[in-house]
C-alpha cells in the first residue's frame, strides 16, 4: 500500500474541567420539557472555553469503545465549526448514563498553537494507536488533522500530507467499522484529489483508487460516508467496506468497494456503482436499514440555498457491479433511486432545509437501523428557522417511511437550526448497547441529546418514543 509523507508536528495542551467547575458556571446539561410525545431530551450548553454566538453545536462526533481500564463508555465531542474550540462530554460510562460533565476541551486560545481553521470537520476514534475514546478533527484551509483522545489529556497530535501544498486535508472525514484492522477513519483531501486511511499505527496512508477511473478523479475526498460491507458484496475482498464520495469534475456519486485484496495482501478498492447528475451541495450516509448485513446508500442534493429533497439507494449486488460503465453518463446503469419527501406529521412544524443533513443509528437495538435527516431551515410553533430532525424506523423491507417522527425543541428559538448537525450516541452499555439522537442547535450555542429509548427513571412510555 501506497504512503504518504507523514509528519507528528505538535503536541498541544488541552484543558480539563470538573463537573464542580461547570456548575458554577452555569454549564451543566439541563433536561427540557418532552415536545408532544417524544422523547426526554437533554441540552448541552457550551461552556467558558466557546465565545458567545460561537456556533457551538455546529460540529458533532459520537465515539464509543473503552477507557484505558477498560470500561466501555461513549462519549461526545462539539465544536462550534471553523475556527472554534472542541469540547468532550461523558455520554454513558460503565452502564451509567453521566451526562452531565464537560471531560476537558482544547485550542480555546491563540496560544494554545491550533490551526485557525480547527474544528471544521470532526469523527469520533475508538482507538488512536495506544490511546482510547478519540476524535480527529479536520482544518482543511492549513492542511491539518488534529487527534485529541481522553486517554493521553495533555495532548493533541496533528497530521500532515504533501508539505508545502493545498492538499484541503479533512475536508470530509468517516469513521470505519471497529472491525477493520487496516484502518480506522478515512480523510479526504480534495485539494490533493485524495483519500487518506488513518491507520491504526496512527500513519495516513493513501487510498488507492480503481485504475479504471480514467482520470476522473480530481476534487474526490469532498465528501465521505463509509459502512461495514459483507464478503458477498465486496468482489473477493476480505474485510471490506463500502466507500461512498463524489467524483465533482464529472458530477457523479461513487460507490467503492475497499479492502484487502488477498492475491496481493494489500489494500485495494473497487469501483462498485456511480449515479450521474449529482451537483450542488451535497450529503452522504450509509447503514444497513434493512438488516441484511448490505449497507444501503443516501444522499442529499441542493442546487440552491434550500435541500429540497433526499434520494434513498438501496445497495443491490446484482445491479452495481458496472465496471464498464460507470463513468459512461449514456447509459442506463443508475441503481434505482427512492425519493424520501418531508411527511407532514406536526402542524406546528413546517419542513425545510430537509435533507442539509443525514446519519443512521439503530436506535432500538432491533438490527435496522434508522435513517435521521436534519431539517434545521423548519419553523417550529411559528419560530422561525428553530429547526428540527425526522426519524424514519428501518425494518427488514426497507424504510418505514409512514412511520416517521419529527423531533424538536419544547421551547424554540429563532435561527436556532436545530439539526444543522447530527450524530448518534451510544447509551445502554455495554449489553444493550442502541444509539441516541444527536442534533446541534448552533444559532442558539446548543446540543440536544433525544433520549429515544429511554433511561432509567424514565416514564415507561418514554421507551417507544422516536419510534412507532
Amino acid at each position: 500500500m501506497a504512503r504518504a509523507s507523514t509528519c507528528m508536528v505538535s503536541r498541544r495542551a488541552v484543558t480539563t474541567l470538573s463537573a464542580v467547575v461547570l456548575a458554577a458556571a452555569g454549564c451543566l446539561p439541563g433536561e427540557i420539557a418532552d415536545f408532544s410525545s417524544q422523547a426526554s431530551t437533554r441540552v448541552v450548553h457550551p461552556s467558558s472555553a466557546f465565545e458567545a454566538n460561537s456556533g457551538f453545536g455546529r460540529v458533532l462526533a459520537g465515539v464509543y469503545g473503552v477507557t484505558a481500564d477498560g470500561t466501555h463508555a461513549s462519549r461526545l465531542s462539539v465544536t462550534g465549526g471553523s475556527g472554534t474550540p472542541f469540547a468532550s462530554y461523558a455520554i454513558e460510562t460503565g452502564g451509567d448514563f453521566k451526562l452531565g460533565s464537560e471531560l476537558f476541551h482544547g485550542c480555546s486560545t491563540p496560544a494554545s498553537g491550533c490551526p485557525v481553521d480547527f474544528g471544521a470537520t470532526a469523527v469520533g476514534l475508538t482507538s488512536f494507536g495506544a490511546e482510547h475514546l478519540c476524535t480527529a478533527f479536520g482544518a482543511p484551509a492549513s492542511d491539518e488533522l488534529d487527534i485529541a483522545c481522553e486517554s493521553d489529556l495533555g495532548t493533541i497530535q496533528a497530521l500532515h500530507v504533501a508539505p508545502g501544498t493545498s492538499t484541503q486535508l479533512g475536508q470530509a472525514l468517516a469513521d470505519l467499522p471497529t472491525t477493520s484492522p487496516w484502518g480506522v477513519a478515512l480523510v479526504g483531501a480534495p485539494g490533493a484529489s485524495a483519500i487518506y486511511v488513518l491507520a491504526p499505527d496512527t500513519s495516513l496512508n493513501l487510498l488507492p483508487l480503481p485504475a479504471s477511473l480514467e482520470g476522473a478523479t480530481v476534487g474526490i475526498g469532498e465528501v465521505l460516508a463509509a459502512a461495514p460491507l459483507p464478503e458477498s458484496a465486496s468482489n473477493g475482498l476480505t474485510e471490506a467496506v463500502l466507500v461512498v464520495t463524489r467524483l465533482p469534475s464529472v458530477s457523479r456519486l461513487l460507490m467503492l468497494a475497499v479492502g484487502i485484496d488477498p492475491s496481493v495482501g494489500s489494500l485495494a478498492s473497487l469501483r462498485l456503482g456511480c449515479v450521474d447528475g449529482v451537483e450542488g451541495e451535497l450529503t452522504v450516509a450509509a447503514g444497513d436499514v434493512t438488516a441484511d448485513g448490505v449497507p444501503e446508500v443516501f444522499f442529499s442534493t441542493a442546487t440552491a440555498p434550500t435541500f429540497a429533497h433526499l434520494d434513498v439507494r438501496q445497495l443491490d449486488v446484482t445491479t452495481l457491479f458496472r465496471e464498464s460503465d460507470c463513468l459512461d453518463p449514456g447509459t442506463a446503469d443508475d441503481p434505482v433511486t427512492t425519493k424520501v419527501i418531508c411527511p407532514d406529521l406536526d402542524p406546528s412544524v413546517a419542513c425545510a432545509g430537509f435533507g442539509e443533513t443525514l446519519a443512521t443509528g439503530d436506535l432500538d437495538a432491533d438490527g435496522n437501523q434508522e435513517l435521521l435527516v436534519g431539517a434545521p431551515d423548519s419553523d417550529v410553533d411559528g419560530h422561525r428557522a428553530a429547526g428540527a430532525v425526522y426519524v424514519f424506523p428501518g425494518t427488514s423491507s426497507g424504510l418505514d417511511l409512514a412511520g416517521a417522527r419529527v423531533l424538536a425543541d419544547s421551547g424554540p428559538d429563532v435561527d436556532a437550526r436545530l439539526g444543522a448537525a447530527l450524530t448518534t450516541v451510544k447509551t445502554g452499555l455495554p449489553d444493550a448497547a442502541h444509539d441516541e439522537v444527536v442534533a446541534g442547535a448552533p444559532g442558539a450555542d446548543r446540543v440536544f441529546l433525544f433520549l429515544c429509548t429511554g433511561i432509567p427513571g424514565d416514564s415507561a412510555e418514554g421507551n417507544a418514543r422516536c419510534l412507532p
